[in-house]
């Protein structure tokens, strides 16, 4: 699987923190709203019928808005096209729902400090939840400080500077606040996305051939214990191809290591040609061995992809002037696939067994006659 670039990470990242805000935000809201009514029915609206119907129609808007953030912040784990739009909608609507609220709580109580504390409270959540943006921290906040700033202005004999400053020092203490949690959301986001990266980075090293470039032995016997267990699980065929160059002895002791290495490198890119399923393998099994896992694929299909080999080594056309088979370079193969009851090493010694008879038989070709 390839990694995600950090951009990529980052944007996956602040959208699950974004969702969690939504939901964290919208289900303290939904406990304030049921709180709130509860007070203000008892203490209030019984002894005024003025505020009733736009109290009612006002709240339940309020916790419908609540509702559809909770049920928005469990819709998709992966983001989408159009996921900042439709957050931004949402956050305005959900915004400006608790200005309104934060409003009719200051006319119906007749006490300002509840909605000045009201107001404190959205700022102060909408800031631990939305830091992951600033424009949805802003389009949460700006209204409700609006209304903050002006309910000061009422409590404050009207003073203008009091309000301001008030405003001034919320917007400073909120911006810095974020921008603060939002260094240690990225810091946190980087440092796992250089961990994720150095992690594969070694995996890569203790899997990867390093002469060819395709998968090592080591690779090779996890991804057979994988796939025979997936194979087994879901009844599929397992077919392996064991290769071995022929007459590459001959070839390194009169060429050199060099050339000989040379080879080695070509045939791998041959082999890895030749495999056209991404679960598919090819590696390197020792030496001038190669082996190809094919999962959920009979004899017939592993015998298409050894002529295919076959085929591909003739068009390349590898001189091996040493070869006592051919002028080119040629492969032998056995072919073996996963029987009733068979352990996966006995899979890998069948197809050995079927190698070794492959060599005997002039080389230059593939076996694999099933056994019962």
């Amino acid at each position: 699987m390839e990694l995600e670039t950090r951009k990529a990470r980052l944007e996956h990242a602040s959208y699950l923190r974004l969702s969690k805000g939504v939901h964290w935000v919208s289900g303290i809201s939904l406990l304030l709203m049921v709180l709130m009514l509860g007070t203000m029915i008892l203490s209030y609206i019984e002894h005024t019928t003025l505020y009733r119907p736009f109290t009612y129609t006002l709240y339940s808007w309020q916790a419908l808005l609540c509702l559809a953030g909770l049920l928005y912040s469990r819709r998709r784990p992966q983001p989408y096209t159009h996921w900042k739009t439709h957050l931004l909608g949402f956050i305005t609507l959900f915004s400006l729902s608790w200005t309104l609220v934060i409003y009719h709580v200051s006319e119906v109580s007749r006490t300002l400090t509840s909605a000045e504390l009201l107001a404190e409270l959205m700022i102060m959540m909408s800031l631990l939840g939305f830091y992951a943006s600033a424009r949805i921290t802003l389009t949460m906040v700006l209204p409700v400080l609006s209304i903050s700033t002006y309910i000061t202005y009422l409590s404050a004999d009207h003073s203008v500077t009091l309000a301001s400053q008030q405003f001034i020092i919320t917007l400073l203490v909120l911006y810095t606040g974020r921008r603060t949690l939002y260094h240690w959301f990225v810091n946190s986001i980087t440092k796992e996305h250089d961990r994720q990266l150095l992690l594969n980075q070694l995996n890569l090293l203790v899997s990867q051939d390093q002469l060819t470039g395709i998968n090592n032995r080591r690779f090779f016997e996890y991804e057979l214990e994988k796939q025979f267990r997936a194979c087994r699980r879901e009844q599929q065929p397992l077919s392996v191809i064991m290769i071995d160059i022929d007459c590459f002895k001959q070839y390194n002791d009169n060429l050199g290591h060099p050339q000989g290495d040379a080879c080695l490198k070509q045939v791998a890119n041959i082999l890895k040609g030749c495999i056209l399923r991404p679960t598919d393998s090819v590696s390197r099994y020792g030496g001038e061995e190669f082996i190809i896992l094919l999962p959920a694929t009979d004899l017939a299909g592993a015998k298409k992809v050894a002529m295919r080999i076959k085929t591909s080594l003739n068009e390349a056309a590898l001189s091996h002037p040493y070869s006592a088979i051919s002028p080119l370079v040629t492969v032998s193969q056995g072919i073996a696939q996963l029987e009733v009851n068979q352990r996966s090493s006995q899979l890998i010694e069948q197809a050995d067994n079927h190698l070794y008879l492959a060599k005997a038989q002039g080389r230059n070709q593939f076996y694999a006659q099933a056994t019962s």
